[in-house]
């Protein structure tokens, strides 16, 4: 593809391939929505969707903006040796292009939340370990070959996000957060993360002729240690899920729906380990149907049992 001419045509270029909007939008949406029914489930709160969704999709959405434009920069070299075809690489958008836009992200992410020191705080310490992710700690050296110390220093960041947007949820219903139920608020943030995680793993498995110079979970684990580990956060959130549906009252489509998304993504990890070829490795696809799956039961759960 040539690059398109001018600042915007190569940001619509990169954005085409690496935060689709159409994707993105609808996501960020989604899990706002999510988190909002929770919380008014959790609270006992009558009331739906309101200003403070549109708040917190709009939070989800350029945080994750930011996240996507800095792992832009902190990749570039491993892009450059390994994914020449990406935008940025291959010159279809230029890295001060990438620069300018990660500012223009953050201010757009920050701007809303300093309608209120709850909402400030939460939005600083938030992007403040973000930095952080994207200065590697400041250990670079040792961080960036080691994978695991990757994931537990930066996976945190999507428990962080989650419990930004329940702020946001909070201050939007007027419930101080010294009277957060924060038991089952942070078992639903457990119960997201957990799909998330695993998502993060599963999309660094590949079958073995597929490998590469990149590191990967299967290379790392073995395939069926990168498999389980995947499925181990997949069945956590299940459990928490299950153990939410009794404790808060959802309807019973939230179960079905999480159980079906389950034994679904189960019986395609048995696949690749049966049968592990690039046909099957497409695991990431799979994460990615369940951690949908997640928050459509949430949304459908907590929409159906308040449905008079």
């Amino acid at each position: 593809m040539m690059p398109r001419p001018g600042y915007l045509g190569r940001l619509w270029t990169y954005l085409e391939e690496m935060y689709p909007l159409e994707q993105r939008v609808p996501g960020a949406a989604l899990l706002a929505i999510a988190v909002a029914l929770m919380f008014g489930r959790i609270h006992g709160l009558g009331g739906g969707l309101g200003p403070a969704t549109a708040h917190a999709a709009w939070n989800a959405f350029f945080f994750m903006l930011v996240l996507r434009l800095m792992d832009e920069l902190k990749d570039k070299e491993v892009d450059q040796a390994l994914f020449r075809d990406r935008p940025l690489p291959s010159g279809r958008i230029h890295e001060a292009d990438i620069v300018f836009t990660l500012w223009v992200a953050i201010a757009l992410f920050l701007a809303p939340n300093f309608a209120a020191v709850t909402l400030a705080i939460a939005a600083v310490l938030l992007l403040g370990w973000a930095l952080l992710m994207f200065r590697w700690f400041f250990i670079r050296g040792i961080m960036r070959p080691n994978l695991p110390l990757t994931l537990v220093t930066h996976n945190p960041v999507i428990p962080l996000m989650l419990l930004n947007l329940v702020v946001v949820a909070a201050h939007g219903d007027h419930v101080p957060l010294s009277r957060v139920r924060w038991g089952p608020t942070a078992l639903f943030v457990a119960m997201v993360w957990a799909s998330s995680f695993a998502w993060e793993i599963a999309r660094k498995i590949r079958s073995a002729e597929e490998e590469n110079a990149y590191v990967t979970y299967s290379r790392l684990l073995g395939r069926g240690g990168a498999v389980a580990l995947a499925a181990a956060g997949q069945t956590a959130s299940l459990m928490i899920g299950f153990w939410l549906w009794r404790a808060i009252g959802l309807h019973a489509v939230f179960a079905a729906l999480l159980g079906v998304a389950w034994v679904g993504t189960m019986a395609m990890h048995a696949r690749f380990l049966l049968a592990p070829g690039p046909a099957a490795s497409k695991l990431r696809r799979t994460a990615e149907g369940y951690a949908l799956a997640v928050l459509l039961a949430t949304v459908a759960g907590c929409w159906l049992e308040a449905w008079p």
